[in-house]
């Protein structure tokens, strides 16, 4: 019996540790695609990199650089710009402002700004 119950704790410990790898990795996904990605894009750099250093001698890690750059700004040519970029002004921080503006005029309408102290509130 205590072979039974040692072979069923191993299988049960293997095939839990199975499962948390696998959540694990259902998770990390993005991280993973991301450092492939980033292999592909070495891989194909790579030959234009090493032809510009023998060609013109332009160093690896300045023509890497330049590369990084260029994609960046191509990126950003084409991704939509932020809101605030547009004018939009029915933000939450506009709402904040307006908020403020308000709390701060009735402040001076009930003249609480005009007294010297207030009082708090006496015990009966």
């Amino acid at each position: 019996m205590g072979s039974t119950a040692k072979r069923a704790a191993v299988v049960t410990l293997v095939a839990g540790s199975l499962i948390v790898l696998a959540l694990a990795l259902w998770k990390i996904k993005v991280v993973i695609a991301l450092i492939f990605l980033g292999f592909i894009v070495a891989a194909a750099m790579r030959p234009g990199v090493d032809w510009l250093h023998r060609r013109a001698r332009v160093p690896r890690g300045g023509e890497i650089k330049l590369r990084a750059r260029t994609l960046d700004l191509g990126v950003r040519c084409f991704r939509p710009p932020e809101p605030n970029v547009l004018g939009n002004r029915r933000g939450k921080h506009h709402r904040v402002l307006r908020h403020q503006r308000d709390a701060s005029a009735q402040f001076l309408r009930v003249g609480i700004a005009d007294s010297h102290a207030i009082e708090p509130d006496r015990a009966r």
